[in-house]
């Protein structure tokens, strides 16, 4: 597994609602990296798929995000509950307007 490259400038990413409805977990790839978006009781959570140890990739298991590269676990919420990583996963401000969803993607 590769680290994180560094941040790219921050643009805005836009995907329609509907097709995040449908795949209930939508993981596009946005400049290099994972960007995971699904529904939620508050609208729409966009989480990035790296840990945030040392910015290993993380998985999906059907509970919660596993890092394979020193075990880190967080729960589906994003906290961390096993290994190194002590901060939760980063979450990317989402606005709704129109039936799409727009992403903010920054460092």
């Amino acid at each position: 597994m590769a680290c994180a490259p560094p941040d790219p400038p921050a643009t805005e990413l836009d995907v329609s609602i509907a097709e995040i409805v449908r795949a209930q977990r939508l993981v596009v790839a946005h400049r290099g990296r994972k960007i995971e978006l699904r529904p939620d009781a508050d609208g729409i959570r966009a989480t990035v798929l790296l840990c945030t140890h040392q910015g290993c990739a993380i998985q999906w298991d059907g509970d919660g995000y596993a890092c394979v590269c020193h075990g880190g676990y967080f729960t589906a919420a994003g906290e961390p509950v096993r290994g190194p990583p002590k901060r939760p996963l980063r979450r990317l401000a989402v606005r709704t307007e129109a039936g799409r969803a727009y992403v903010h993607v920054g460092p």
